[in-house]
């Protein structure tokens, strides 16, 4: 695997897929003053040509989605075929938001995502984050590495003590078991001279190599091996059941010696030793440490090794009565007598043979062992009787007649109960079996009750929670209906009470003659809610009109009018409250920098929706994606507010009306001022940000009792002219 960029130079390397040019030099500008080498790649295709031809690999992708040859949902999931996420984090970056675009990222390989525009130190920290847990990972697998070759020399109980800071290791164990076996018998000199060294390397490789696998399977730690012993210790890091272990893995080790033959098709031998007892055990040495037991139990092992029989366990009395201790008759069973008051160096004890191996076989060349000693001993005492009477060599002849029948019956009994002890053996492994599989399948019911239970706890959560959406969309949409059935209530009054007045049918008629209704706005000194240049920029004053009920001139207009449209005043009055600082709009686009010159200017996001680059360019916006990234952003918002002004005529309900509506006075137009010239940089103040705007008293300002808002500025025009100028 090729090496990554942070490994090879130290800094750190990201690569940025993404088919848009300003994105990648916003990305750029970002990562580059931190420190960051940052790789380019237009396409999904360039950027898995750049990862296959790099001589480094990068550490973290930013990953675009919507690109031309191939998304990145397709490119992520073709890095993940070569390299893990734990290799290369890889963050899509998308201006798409949804959880389901979201989740497809992170189903797809992705480990993070982040949604456009971002915020700079949000991006630089997830940046961060990603290289950080890979510094993490990186230290955890060395650690474990060092660790695992640890274990090879040192038990692990002894390499947690060494990591926690223990300098010395030296310890008395009041008990411990140590197994001894000796494969010498098959490897003297002798034996080795008819056979080819290659294969004893081999065959002792794949011996070896299986009672690795019981140590790790068993949890006991070897101690030392020879090409002719292996000795395995249990219960130094405070196990109980070290004589459990050893025995079983004794078992173990002469069934994997049994499976094993030389080439020629003779067969391996090993004999083992096991006792139990006390010890010494520590770490000796400095550049090489190696953990060592010694003590009386390990030469009573070693004892019971070389005085043992071929593929069978041979073991102490200390073995036999702790078992028997724990376990009863059914342990005792496991264990047939075998050596009586045998020495074992200071020791003399009575030894046993585990049931394990070739313990029968064991157990015959037992009996040829007593048979061919009392043997000797009947040719002993026959040559001492030699010159006795016959009848004591009756006698004797007799007695050892006797002595054979007894050891006879003794064979015999012995058979009876190991094939009771099989049959034992054979019950409990089935009972054991039948418990265990009960055992499973309580658990698996368990479990599934639990998986259940969840299930049916988080669809009554979610469904609860559905119900009480449920409950607040019916009232506020019980609210909002009440509210529009109010409304229509006095729009229907009203129009009723004009109808009774002469002026009845007026919509009807709006509408079959195609005139567009004419609105005027106008606002006190007072107003704050949205700025005079704003409504200047996007409202001329081509014609002079008495004010709509739509944008009412001011409450005390509405009321001497008449009560008026409730929805219409309602909408009008939220169109009029919708404000977009230069501040904000700046910000939101990631441009705060030119608030301030923007701000001195009185410039509005309206404003910059007319103008154009040069002009962006004289007001000191110095690059080129700049100027692209405001004026995009601002014809956006002009689009949103055109949209909200056509919702607003939708709204009307036609009190105000002209063009020769019958009933309707007609309504004075004033001489259209003729407009400024378009380009201009206006200079700064109020008055520079009118250019649409003449200070002259309208028909609407005067101080009348109609309307009560002498002084204001006056907007006439018709929505329609609102939705042109947008345009």
């Amino acid at each position: 695997m090729k090496p990554f960029y942070r490994e090879k130079y130290g800094g750190c390397m990201v690569l940025s897929v993404d088919d848009d040019p300003i994105n990648q030099m916003v990305v750029e500008n970002l990562l580059s003053p931190e420190g960051y080498k940052v790789e380019q790649a237009m396409s999904g295709s360039e950027a898995l040509d750049f990862l296959k031809k790099t001589a480094t690999l990068p550490d973290v992708i930013l990953l675009d989605i919507m690109m031309p040859d191939m998304s990145g949902y397709e490119v992520c999931q073709e890095i993940r075929r070569r390299y893990s996420a734990v290799s290369i984090p890889i963050i899509m970056v998308s201006a798409k938001g949804h959880p389901e675009h979201v989740m497809k990222g992170l189903e797809a390989g992705s480990v993070d995502y982040v949604k456009k525009p971002f915020h700079r130190q949000e991006l630089l920290s997830r940046i961060r984050a990603q290289v950080r847990n890979r510094e993490i990972f990186e230290a955890e697998m060395e650690s474990r590495k060092v660790t695992e070759m640890l274990k090879r020399i040192l038990p692990l109980s002894v390499i947690q003590r060494l990591q926690q800071g223990q300098s010395m290791i030296a310890d008395a164990h009041d008990e411990v078991t140590v197994l001894f076996a000796d494969v010498a018998g098959w490897l003297s000199s002798q034996s080795l001279s008819s056979r080819n060294t290659t294969d004893v390397v081999l065959i002792l490789n794949e011996m070896y190599s299986v009672f690795e696998k019981l140590l790790l399977k068993y949890q006991v730690f070897r101690v030392e091996h020879t090409g002719e012993s292996y000795l395995v210790v249990s219960g130094h890091d405070g196990t109980g059941d070290h004589i459990k272990r050893v025995l079983s893995m004794a078992v173990d080790m002469l069934s994997a010696v049994q499976q094993l033959t030389f080439p020629g098709g003779q067969a391996l031998t090993i004999r083992i030793g096991v006792h139990t007892g006390p010890a010494y055990a520590g770490v000796v040495g400095i550049d090489n440490p190696r953990y060592c037991v010694f003590g009386d139990t390990v030469s009573v092992a070693n004892a019971l090794e070389a005085k043992g029989f071929d593929n069978t366990i041979h073991c102490s009395n200390a073995v036999y009565a702790a078992v028997r201790s724990k376990e009863g008759d059914r342990g005792s069973a496991k264990f047939a007598p075998a050596r009586k008051s045998m020495a074992t160096g200071s020791d003399v004890m009575d030894t046993f043979i585990f049931k394990g191996g070739s313990w029968e076989a064991a157990l015959k060349q037992l009996e040829e062992e007593e048979r061919e000693k009392e043997a000797l001993e009947r040719e002993s005492k026959q040559t001492e009787c030699k010159e006795g009477d016959k009848e004591a060599d009756k006698e004797g002849a007799e007695q050892a007649k006797a002595r054979a029948e007894a050891l006879e019956a003794q064979v015999q009994a012995l058979e009876v109960e190991r094939k009771a002890a099989e049959a034992r053996a054979e019950a409990e492994a089935t009972e054991k079996r039948l418990t265990a599989e009960k055992l499973a399948v309580e658990k698996a019911e368990k479990a599934a009750a639990r998986a259940q239970a969840d299930l049916l706890r988080n669809r009554a959560e979610a469904a609860e929670a559905e119900r009480q959406k449920l409950k607040d969309s019916m009232a506020v949409y019980e609210r909002l209906l009440a509210e529009a059935r109010n409304a229509v209530a006095t729009a229907a009054a009203h129009a009723a009470t004009n109808g009774n007045r002469g002026g009845g049918g007026n919509a009807a008629a709006v509408a079959l003659t195609g005139a567009a209704p004419l609105v005027s706005f106008h606002e006190p000194h007072a107003a704050a809610a949205t700025t005079t240049a704003e409504r200047d920029l996007l409202f001329s004053p081509e014609e002079s009109l008495a004010p709509s009920d739509i944008f009412p001139a001011s409450v005390a207009g509405s009321a001497a009018r008449g009560p008026g449209s409730v929805v219409a005043g309602q909408v009008s009055q939220s169109f009029w409250n919708m404000t977009y600082p230069i501040d904000m709009f700046l910000r939101d686009i990631g441009l705060p920098q030119y608030v301030e010159r923007m701000r001195s200017q009185e410039i509005t996001p309206l404003v910059l929706a007319s103008m154009k680059e040069k002009e962006l360019e004289a007001l000191g916006v110095e690059t080129l994606g700049a100027r692209r990234r405001i004026i995009e952003a601002s014809k956006q918002y002009a689009t949103k507010v055109k949209s909200t002004a056509k919702m607003v005529a939708l709204y009307r309900d036609g009190q105000t009306l002209g063009g020769g509506v019958p009933g309707l006075a007609a309504v004075p137009t004033p001489t259209p001022q003729p407009p400024l010239p378009t380009g201009v940089l206006l200079a700064p103040g109020a008055a520079g940000l009118r250019p649409l705007l003449t200070r002259e008293p309208s028909v609407a300002e005067a101080p009348t009792a109609a309307s009560g808002t002498g002084g204001a500025y006056g907007l006439a025009g018709s929505v329609r002219q609102v939705i042109d100028l947008l345009e």
